[in-house]
């Protein structure tokens, strides 16, 4: 019974302290992140110091590893510099909200469109707290038309990881579920 009261302070210090946040409003112009920056230091360094992946394919759940010692990172790591969100005309498209978990040493930044316009629907920022240092970058990116659909699930860890999950319908087809995740071999 005694530790009832320590285990409701800690649980109430975890409530006013452990996150907090903050939002912005639709059509309000906001600063987007710019991830070119990031992934061009990527490359860079993944070029200069010859990295070598390893590369796990997944298509209608067949799978097939390889090791790749030979890259063009700038071609690898195009589809993320493709989901950049950093656009003038998309300052006004999107929502921020940052929280702030100061137990994990993480700040999160979502930033969410529902702009039918807008293929990006969701970009993920998560980083520490302390160093400022990027741990992921998750995308949502959907693209529509009567015909077609893509729908990909972008996760990207800077100098170490990539996964790039899609599902293809189309309109008297089967879908095409692929996934190709890159482990960065330093």
């Amino acid at each position: 019974m005694k530790k009832l009261p320590i285990i409701l302070y800690f649980i109430l210090q975890f409530l006013l302290f452990g996150c907090k946040t903050s939002n912005s409003k639709t059509g309000e112009a906001i600063e987007l992140f710019n991830i070119k920056p990031l992934i061009e230091k990527d490359i860079t360094y993944n070029q200069a110091n010859n990295v070598k992946q390893k590369k796990v394919i997944t298509v209608n759940q067949k799978q097939e590893t390889t090791n790749v010692s030979k890259i063009d990172w700038a071609k690898e790591l195009q589809i993320v510099l493709n989901a950049d969100i950093n656009k003038k005309d998309w300052e006004d498209k999107f929502t921020k909200q940052t929280t702030f978990d100061s137990l994990e040493n993480i700040e999160t930044t979502k930033y969410l469109s529902f702009n039918s316009k807008v293929p990006i629907k969701k970009f993920i920022v998560k980083k520490s707290i302390s160093s400022d240092t990027i741990h992921e970058i998750y995308i949502e990116k959907i693209i529509q038309s009567g015909l077609f659909s893509n729908d990909q699930i972008i996760t990207y860890r800077p100098t170490a990881y990539l996964k790039v999950a899609s599902v293809q319908k189309a309109i008297f087809m089967d879908d095409f579920i692929s996934e190709v995740e890159i482990y960065f071999i330093r």
